[in-house]
């Protein structure tokens, strides 16, 4: 565990306990310090036990909060709610974290030996008919002809700044703007199936944005006139300005094998990241943005102006490697 992140958590954790003591609340009893995680399992182990003991002392808060306390008490109570829910979400981002730092290790390793290559189609039909049913059963449309490929979901409003564009169920939600419903696997099969390049992703030792083929993408979804252009959907919170230009690339994500059992896995599916925002999941995702303040996690918010109605409104995303003139209006 980064130790200022352990710090962070620790004296959150102690101001949080502190506050509830004060107000006569009582935590469940701290179990025995746990022997130190040697292994995945154990990690997880202990999220889960964490998770859940947040999310039991938020649910007496909530009833707290509605028992009719007096103005002085709700406000403490809303305050120490507050706080429950920021540390469930930092304990939430350093197990992502982990498990991004784990999936870079291997792949540096496996580079590094030479076991590790780009990353291609892996067991998709040569027949173009087959493909274009294989991939429809894994919630992707290929159009060779338009040189298009479309994936559904839907809306999610984000409870952070943007981080995910768009994730798939048991991904990063809570920072995302779309949850579709296809594999990331098939996405990238479907791209380099219209001839799209994969790239690497981005190299912070040499400052370097993650690469590969440009990409445009556009959102729809039912009674509006024309598509959005994915860029104008997000706005720079420092200004409030859109975007402009999302510098979308097909980075491609990878394979990588475990380590311990040889187990091969496609890192987006494992990562339930299709495509990303800022840098930190471009290592894992099939689709990044090379903007220049990709790299900047605390900036980047949904524009009102081009929302539906409806939060959680079905959509279709579509990305092409040209420009798509017909779905330009804007």
């Amino acid at each position: 565990m980064n130790k200022s992140l352990a710090f962070a958590l620790l004296i959150s954790a102690a101001a949080t306990f502190a506050l509830a003591l004060r107000l006569n609340l009582r935590p469940e009893p701290t179990p025995p310090a746990p022997v130190a995680a040697t292994n995945d399992a154990a990690h997880e182990t202990l999220l889960a036990a964490m998770d859940a003991r947040m999310g039991r002392l938020e649910e007496k808060l909530e009833v707290l909060l509605g028992s009719g306390e007096d103005p002085a008490t709700e406000k403490k109570l809303s305050t120490l709610l507050e706080r429950v829910d920021e540390m469930a979400s930092q304990i939430y981002d350093f197990e992502q974290e982990n498990r991004r730092d784990l999936m870079r290790l291997q792949a540096n390793v496996l580079r590094g030996i030479g076991k590790l290559g780009a990353p291609g189609p892996r067991d998709t039909p040569a027949d173009p008919a087959a493909l274009k049913k294989e991939l429809a059963e894994k919630g992707v449309e290929l159009s060779v002809s338009g040189k298009w490929i479309r994936v559904e979901g839907h809306m999610k409003p984000p409870e952070r700044p943007l981080e995910a564009i768009a994730v798939m169920e048991g991904g990063p939600t809570h920072e995302t703007m779309f949850v579709i419903e296809a594999e990331a696997l098939a996405i990238r099969n479907a791209l380099v199936a219209l001839g799209c390049k994969t790239g690497e992703p981005p190299d912070w030792r040499r400052e370097q944005p993650p690469t590969g083929q440009k990409l445009w993408i556009y959102v729809d979804w039912e009674g509006l006139a024309r598509p959005w252009r994915l860029e104008d959907m997000i706005n720079d919170a420092r200004d409030g300005t859109s975007m402009k230009e999302g510098n979308w690339v097909f980075v491609g994500s990878q394979f990588v094998s475990d380590m311990r059992t040889g187990d091969e896995y496609f890192a987006a599916d494992a990562a339930r990241i299709a495509m990303t925002l800022v840098h930190k999941f471009a290592n894992v995702a099939v689709i990044a943005s090379a903007h220049p303040d990709a790299g900047n996690e605390q900036i980047w918010v949904r524009n009102p102006d081009t929302l539906p109605k409806d939060p959680d409104a079905r959509i279709r995303i579509t990305i092409a490697p040209q420009r798509l003139e017909h779905m330009e209006w804007r």
